[in-house]
């Protein structure tokens, strides 16, 4: 017998019978909704280079997620970056930023009872963040560290 999964409520009782009505809404069929339910976790901003590039890696991520057997939920989440964000307050909104992330995070995640996670993860703030998460959460997470994107041009 298949483990049951935290994102599955009893059948026939209040909650499965309105997160049925919302997702089926949605789009999602009855196959759908015995999937285990996956946050891709986006922090994706046209503010900074370093997060500029994420939508396409989730559009990837959610098909392998699919693939696998999946039902991915892109999950937005806040993108600080230091180079950008610190030029308010004396950088004073960097200082909270990662337990910003992990509490936008746990709304949606740990909210949705979602059975795990894709974290995309950039810069240097998300990552922790994610990590953050993972443990907070205790659900199967894989982390994928994206990378700077490169830019400008030095000398031709």
């Amino acid at each position: 017998m298949p483990r049951a999964l935290r994102s599955n409520f009893e059948p026939g009782s209040p909650r499965e019978a309105v997160r049925r009505a919302q997702w089926k809404a949605l789009g999602l069929s009855n196959e759908d909704m015995l999937k285990p339910k996956i946050a891709v976790v986006n922090s994706s901003s046209e503010l900074a280079i370093c997060f500029s590039h994420l939508d396409g890696i989730a559009r990837v991520v959610k098909d392998a997620v699919r693939e696998a057997g999946g039902l991915p939920f892109e999950i937005r989440t806040a993108a600080p970056s230091d180079f950008i964000i610190s030029a308010a307050r004396g950088g004073g909104y960097m200082l909270a930023s990662r337990d910003l992330i992990v509490n936008d995070m746990e709304i949606a995640v740990e909210g949705a009872q979602l059975d795990g996670m894709v974290c995309l993860s950039s810069c240097d703030k998300t990552p922790p963040a994610h990590l953050m998460a993972a443990g907070r959460f205790n659900v199967p997470t894989i982390l994928v560290v994206c990378g700077y994107q490169p830019s400008g041009q030095y000398e031709g």
